[in-house]
């Protein structure tokens, strides 16, 4: 597998297409489970606001936390640099397009707002990491993924603060809070903890081996986290379907900016800029393809939001994003 300037990369799948399949479709039939509960009157607002307040306070914090934990090293921080950049970069490149976009468009402040998040967050996780494992060898699939955390220790804190912040804030719901109360959030705050807990002098308390049974308990608890994004996004979709009161100027604009043009622009900059290793580029191409984070929507619920816009511009865009995916990384391997 051929990425950049002619070095290579081992697959483990000898279609791209197939990856893509697996990486996105193991997300959509967890996310259907909830959508069905919804549907069927299993899960009802009540309940989704009820497992709305556990994942954010409760089972995010711990699989944030423990991420961190594994995978950060201060001796690697300038070789991760790129990773670093890159978050900021494709942030402030999909949130300028959608805020030219909205005007363009004419759309309304809250609209606005919530079209620049939809743009400016996509999904650094839970796509990317499974079609990794999926697309590559067991061991370009393991240094992707610590890619992929850094770029989320800079990108995560940004989604739980600002993210938070473009979506609530001309959000109605029960839960708006003052502006401070929007920036300083439950999953950032468990972020910038990990990272300070890998400080010299707290570090040799954190990894103690009397603390092994703490660590084990939060990964416990963390490893609940993304199914139940899933599946209150699932829920989420399902009351969605029965209302089917959205803005699809807002989907439509999410749609071109984040699936076509900023990964046009990373690409553009891949074949003209200097030589990157393979799988930087490759790391690079993945986050920039990847449609908006599903975590989008829990803010949403949580914080209040325009939750149907939110929900239907996610279900639209990861539809798109199987060919999205298929199409940019066919192009750049």
């Amino acid at each position: 597998m051929t990425v950049g300037h002619g070095s290579t990369l081992t697959p483990r799948m000898h279609s791209v297409h197939q990856a893509v399949l697996s990486g996105v479709g193991q997300t959509f039939l967890v996310a259907a489970v909830g959508l069905i509960g919804r549907l069927l009157g299993i899960i009802n607002e009540q309940t989704l606001r009820h497992l709305t307040r556990i994942t954010v306070a409760l089972l995010l914090p711990c699989f944030l936390f423990e991420a961190v934990q594994r995978s950060f090293s201060w001796g690697e921080v300038s070789s991760y640099g790129l990773m670093i950049l890159a978050a900021f970069g494709l942030l402030a490149v999909g949130l300028a397009l959608a805020w030219v976009g909205a005007h363009a468009l004419g759309l309304g402040a809250r609209d606005r707002h919530t079209t620049m998040a939809l743009c400016g967050f996509n999904n650094s996780v839970n796509i990317p990491v499974p079609l990794a494992m999926a697309l590559l060898s067991t061991a370009d699939a393991d240094r992707m993924v610590v890619l992929f955390t850094i770029y989320n220790l800079v990108w995560g804190p940004l989604m739980w603060s600002l993210g938070v912040w473009l979506i609530a804030k001309n959000g109605d719901g029960e839960t708006r809070r003052s502006v401070w109360g929007m920036l300083i959030t439950p999953p950032g705050v468990a972020i910038l903890i990990g990272v300070l807990a890998q400080c010299p002098g707290v570090i040799r308390v954190t990894t103690h081996p009397a603390m092994g049974t703490l660590h084990g308990a939060l990964t416990w608890t963390g490893e609940a986290a993304i199914p139940m994004c899933l599946l209150i996004l699932g829920g989420i979709i399902g009351g969605l379907l029965r209302r089917m009161s959205f803005h699809w100027r807002v989907v439509g604009l999410t749609a071109v900016v984040k699936l076509l043009a900023v990964p046009a622009i990373v690409w553009l900059t891949l074949r003209l800029g200097p030589s990157l290793e393979p799988l930087v580029a490759l790391a690079l191409m993945m986050q920039a393809a990847s449609p908006p984070a599903t975590n989008l929507a829990i803010i949403a619920e949580h914080w209040g939001g325009d939750i149907d816009t939110v929900g239907a511009t996610i279900l639209v865009t990861y539809l798109l994003s199987l060919a999205g995916f298929a199409l940019w990384l066919g192009v750049l391997l």
